[in-house]
């Protein structure tokens, strides 16, 4: 099966692949944040984008004043000064435990109420009505950016999305800060939970390079060696070699991922790295003087963790949502035939293949194995 997509910077192979599940609101709430969000809240704590508020009960639902509290830690990050000319911009926030910050954030331009002067802000907010405070926070702090979309995605949910959402969701989606729950289903009615916020927050500032550099030691790297048996650890600073012949950005995502207790760095040359997720996955990046590629590997499709390390590398190697998309779609036809291979001719520079196989352990076990491997042509 041959398909054709537009890909910018990257070629692929895949062997692998599940997309993130639906996520679960549960009752009852944790002050640990999911798998899946983990990495991201984790950072966003760490550039001090999230107040001490907010560090617990990752996935309840976030309020419109708790939201507000987000969007003003990112706007201080810009170094702007808010001037209070209104003191009491809604009547229903008097006495409010965040009445403060609530009239700061409507000084600063970077949240409305109904018209009526009322904010409700103890009312939880939806996945499009954040979509929208996100973008409208965005020209707030570039007033210069350009939100206008390159296409409209065809949303399997469409019809549920608010006409004043649209365009909005359409941006967030396009630039990576809003993802679907499934392959473009958006759920815009759903309510947002407070993890979820901290991630659409922590993305916008990643894209207005408002994160502070610092947080992230590129100068030296933990490896871990399991020859003999043992879980050896050792320091080193090829990291900076690395960062020479990669990318900042990449190098930093690397460096991040071998920091979760779930993932090792198992090797780092000057060209390559591979990490190792669990017991179940590898994750193998490098670069020739022809191209760039990198290999994913999985015997279970259910790691979330698997699949946001994925996602993060990816997103310093393609600009664009083209190469998510594919991803999502190869992911699709391997969960309905094991046995698949899919090819996908992007021009003449750039291929993907994506593909699962049945394998055998020494009891002559079966188990699925899968697989994803992209490749960047350097000219």
């Amino acid at each position: 099966m041959i398909k054709k997509h537009k890909l910018t910077h990257i070629t692929i192979i895949t062997i692998l692949a599940i997309f993130i599940s639906n996520i679960i609101v549960w009752a009852e709430t944790t002050d640990i944040p999911s798998n899946w969000a983990k990495l991201e809240v984790e950072t966003a704590i760490q550039n001090e984008l999230v107040p001490t508020d907010l560090m617990k009960e990752y996935d309840r639902d976030i309020t419109r004043s708790e939201y507000t509290l987000l969007a003003l830690k990112l706007l201080n990050k810009t170094g702007q000064a808010i001037e209070i000319k209104e003191h009491t911009p809604f009547y229903d926030i008097d006495g409010h435990k965040y009445e403060e910050q609530l009239v700061r954030a409507y000084n600063a331009g970077i949240i409305s109420g109904y018209g009526d002067g009322e904010f409700n802000p103890d009312k939880r907010i939806s996945r499009e009505e954040i979509a929208t405070l996100v973008v409208k926070l965005l020209k707030q702090i570039n007033p210069e950016k350009s939100v206008a979309i390159n296409q409209s995605y065809n949303f399997i949910d469409k019809d549920q999305i608010s006409s004043w959402a649209m365009d909005y969701i359409n941006y967030c989606y396009e630039n990576n800060i809003l993802k679907g729950i499934n392959d473009l289903e958006i759920n815009p009615k759903g309510e947002a939970t407070i993890e979820q916020a901290i991630i659409l927050i922590y993305r916008l500032a990643e894209k207005e390079d408002l994160l502070n550099d610092n947080n992230i030691d590129i100068e030296s790297i933990e490896i871990v060696d399991y020859r003999n048996g043992e879980r050896v650890v050792s320091t080193t600073n090829i990291i900076k070699s690395f960062a020479d012949d990669f990318n900042k950005e990449t190098t930093k995502i690397i460096k991040k991922l071998s920091e979760d207790e779930d993932i090792d760095l198992i090797d780092m040359k000057t060209d390559r790295a591979v990490l190792m997720i669990k017991d179940i996955a590898v994750l193998d990046i490098m670069k020739s003087k022809y191209e760039i590629s990198f290999y994913a590997s999985t015997i279970d499709l259910n790691t979330e963790l698997f699949i946001s390390s994925v996602n993060e590398i990816l997103e310093t190697l393609d600009n664009e949502n083209d190469l998510k998309r594919i991803f999502i779609s190869s992911i699709e036809y391997l969960r309905n035939d094991k046995d698949q291979i899919i090819s996908e001719n992007i021009y003449t520079k750039f291929y993907i293949e994506a593909n699962s196989e049945v394998i055998k352990d020494e009891n002559g076990n079966e188990s699925v194995k899968y697989n994803f491997n992209f490749h960047d042509t350097i000219e």
